[in-house]
């Protein structure tokens, strides 16, 4: 019984989903409605433009950021190798090419100065005061 009454309940409401929708649909088939779309797609198509914009942004390469700013614009942090978790301090840390795919180039160790050149997601662009750049997740930089 209380089955049935639920199964009314679901027909019903979806009967007045669906003929509201037929309604509003029949009601909006006049000039109005085709300036709507237009305008739903000219703003469609300036959303993917940003996203585009943002996705190059966010691939840009580290060399491209580099030779855009001066090098009295970076910032300098400290590398911060104490782990929270395991109470212990990780020296030295790894510095990788390439964030995604871990291609290691060195080490920086816990204390050392560098400077910040660039962020993306969890990973830090950095360059040690030898010269040497690579990739670090952000939570070993201390002013993070």
């Amino acid at each position: 019984m209380r089955r049935l009454k639920i199964i009314s309940v679901i027909s019903l409401a979806l009967t007045i989903v669906i003929s509201f929708l037929l309604t509003n649909h029949s009601t909006n088939t006049n000039q109005s409605s085709t300036d709507n779309l237009f305008q739903d797609s000219s703003v469609q198509k300036a959303l993917m433009e940003s996203r585009k914009r943002r996705k190059y942004n966010r691939t840009a390469s580290p060399e491209y950021t580099l030779r855009k700013k001066q090098d009295s614009e970076y910032r300098i942090v400290t590398i911060n190798g104490y782990d929270a978790a395991t109470n212990t301090t990780i020296d030295p840390l790894n510095l990788w090419s390439d964030y995604q795919d871990r291609k290691w180039v060195g080490k920086v160790r816990h204390g050392e100065k560098v400077y910040f050149l660039n962020r993306e997601g969890d990973g830090v662009y950095i360059e040690t005061q030898e010269g040497q750049k690579g990739w670090i997740t952000y939570w070993f930089i201390k002013e993070f």
